[in-house]
Order: structure tokens, then sequence, then C-alpha cells
């Protein structure tokens, strides 16, 4: 299934490909259609991927929403192979799958003696969706819970948002941005 994402050698030196991944329900999909239309969407589950493209700050990110549930989770590892940086959404809101989202990302970046297709100069920025919502967790938690530190990842980076409205996603692109540059 990686062989859908175009190899680094054949993408423009402005372009960037970006995994958005997520639990079902953590606003994955929701985040990627503000940032591509500028505003909300209804949507539902995520059965498969959805492909995008944006430009942001001179640079085109090629992004590659890949679904939630259970049963997709499996296949974030095939697209990684040639990510040039991962944006990991959690639902702030929902403490008791945060549990599960800490174990996904562990997953996913190979704990467990799997080999990660996830090169470790990539960049993780962790949107912390939801903080909208009364009682969402702060930054600090977050940080905690999902042992970011603990990751075999070049930087990374929380930002609390709300995908509904679009708060504060810029302040994660400019950040990703800044880091896919350097």
């Amino acid at each position: 299934m990686g062989g859908c994402v175009p190899s680094r050698e054949r993408r423009a030196s402005n372009s960037r490909v970006l995994l958005l991944l997520g639990l079902d329900g953590s606003g994955a999909t929701t985040i990627l259609y503000q940032m591509v239309l500028g505003r909300r969407l209804e949507t539902i589950p995520t059965l498969g991927f959805n492909h995008e493209v944006i430009r942001y700050d001179g640079l085109e990110f090629e992004l590659w929403d890949i679904g939630g549930l259970d049963k997709m989770r499996p296949l974030w590892r095939q697209y990684s192979r040639e990510a040039n940086g991962i944006i990991f959404v959690v639902d702030s809101a929902d403490r008791s799958r945060f549990p599960k989202a800490a174990e996904e990302l562990k997953k996913f970046f190979g704990d467990g003696g799997r080999r990660s297709f996830v090169l470790p100069d990539n960049p993780l920025l962790v949107f912390a969706n939801k903080q909208d919502v009364n009682g969402a967790a702060s930054v600090p938690e977050i940080e905690e819970v999902l042992d970011l530190s603990s990751l075999p990842v070049r930087s990374f980076k929380v930002v609390p948002c709300c995908g509904r409205t679009g708060a504060s996603l810029g302040i994660g692109l400019d950040w990703m941005t800044a880091e896919l540059q350097n």
C-alpha cells in the first residue's frame, strides 16, 4: 500500500509528505479539511485514506490522512516510508482514550521489537484537538501521557487546537514548515 505515496526522488524540492494520523474520532479528517478548505466539513470515520495537497509558506504539503479505526491502524506504518513529517491528532477531551493513543503511537514508531519504517529525523507534530471542550487536557499532560520524549523523532511539538474552528492549526503548520526547512 505504501506504493501509493510518491518516492522522495520524484517529488519537487519544495514538496513534503505529511502523514495525518489519530484514533477514530480524534478529529484528524476534520483538521485535514479545515487546512484544505478553510472551513469545517462534516466527516465520517475514514475507511482507507484521504489525500490532499496544500501550499503553505513556500512548501507544498502532500497530506495523507490514514483512517484511525482499529482495522486501519496497522496500515499507518506502510504509509510512513516516504513521509517527511508526522502529524498525530489526539482528542484532548477524551482522557479514557489516552492510553490507547499512546499505545498506537508507540506501535507506529516500532515499539515491541518491530522495525519502524519511520525515519528518525522526522519531526512529530501533535495536535491536541478539541480544546473547545471543557476539561480538555493541557499540553504538559498530553506530552506526559503520550510519552513523547521516548519516541525516536528529531523533534516534537504539541499544539492545542480546535479542528472545528481551525484555531491554532497555523501555529502547528508554522512549526512543521520550519522543521522541514532546517
